[in-house]
């Protein structure tokens, strides 16, 4: 790899850090001093180096990650006060905020929450269709319920119980990436090749994790943000190529699958749009992500994948 390479590889790691900052910290008054000391980048030359390097100014995407979370929140949370959601994305005043809202979707936070429909918004969502009553038997374990809905090929089971904290080493890539079979191949090759050679993978033993941090309802997609990753040990270093971040996915709902390529959108809607309003669960605001036990998805058969929702009680 030539030294051009590297060190954009350098700054990418580096722009990633202050990403996952600002996603962590949204609700916190991010000052250009802070996010440049968080990339180890000068303060007078950090809002340029961040904007050749996304395509949007440093504060920009913080207003838009702060405004699109905020308009997640509103659909998800129809009995929360606009007002609350506003404080909780980082604006302290409601009225800047509404301003800004309108200028961004075209229409006032009240307007959108009257427009979208509630528990929109799985990674790989379409737009809301019809729903079924589904019948549910629930069984209730130490730490965990199970939910048992349908019957013979169409039966599922959805499991409700907190996942533990991980240090995840990842790759992560910007733009769409909806069906993409060989993009994902990619990613995933990209973070074998780094971590095989440093004794991190168990085969048998190592899952492996594609988080979802965007909204695909309302980012557009060539703003969409997905990790590909697994857990590594805490005291792993990141490099040029490979980031590592804190997860803490809290209780989730999970639900096992066995999907080709062109499956995983039909998987998302039915955990999104069929068990999720019936369940008496609402998604937080940690990332949607899916689970693969033990090894990465093959572009060409079906993968088991366990598809994990963070979620509270409604």
């Amino acid at each position: 790899m030539g030294n051009g390479q590297s060190n954009q590889d350098s700054y990418i790691q580096r722009i990633n850090r202050v990403i996952d900052h600002i996603d962590q910290h949204l609700a916190d008054d991010l000052t250009l001093s802070e996010l440049a000391d968080v990339a180890a980048f000068s303060k007078f030359h950090f809002n340029r180096i961040f904007h050749s390097m996304t395509g949007e100014t440093l504060f920009g995407f913080i207003q838009r990650q702060r405004l699109q979370k905020a308009a997640y929140l509103i659909c998800i949370h129809h009995e929360r006060e606009i007002t609350d959601i506003a404080m909780a994305c980082g604006f302290s005043n409601p009225s800047a905020f509404t301003r800004s809202f309108r200028e961004y979707f075209n229409m006032t936070p009240t307007a959108w929450r009257r427009k979208k429909p509630a528990q929109d918004g799985g990674p790989q969502a379409s737009p809301m269709g019809r729903k079924e009553l589904l019948c549910f038997d629930v069984e209730y374990h130490p730490g965990f319920q199970k939910w048992l809905t349908g019957k013979g090929t169409e039966s599922r089971t959805v499991e409700v119980r907190l996942m533990e904290d991980m240090t995840l080493a990842y790759v992560r890539h910007t733009g769409p990436y909806k069906g993409d079979a060989e993009l994902f191949s990619r990613l995933f090759g990209t973070l074998c090749t780094w971590t095989g050679p440093r004794n991190l993978i168990v085969t048998g033993v190592t899952p492996f994790l594609v988080l979802y941090h965007e909204y695909p309802d309302i980012t557009p997609d060539e703003q969409l943000r997905i990790s590909v990753s697994l857990p590594v040990p805490e005291n792993t270093s990141a490099d040029k190529t490979i980031g590592i971040m804190k997860f803490s996915p809290g209780i989730c709902a999970i639900t096992r699958f066995e999907l080709a390529p062109g499956e995983y959108q039909g998987a998302w809607n039915w955990v999104f749009e069929q068990w999720l309003p019936q369940s008496g669960y609402t998604p937080t605001e940690a990332p949607a992500f899916e689970l693969y036990p033990p090894s990465p998805p093959l572009a060409s058969v079906k993968t088991v994948v366990d598809i994990c929702v963070p979620v509270k009680p409604l």
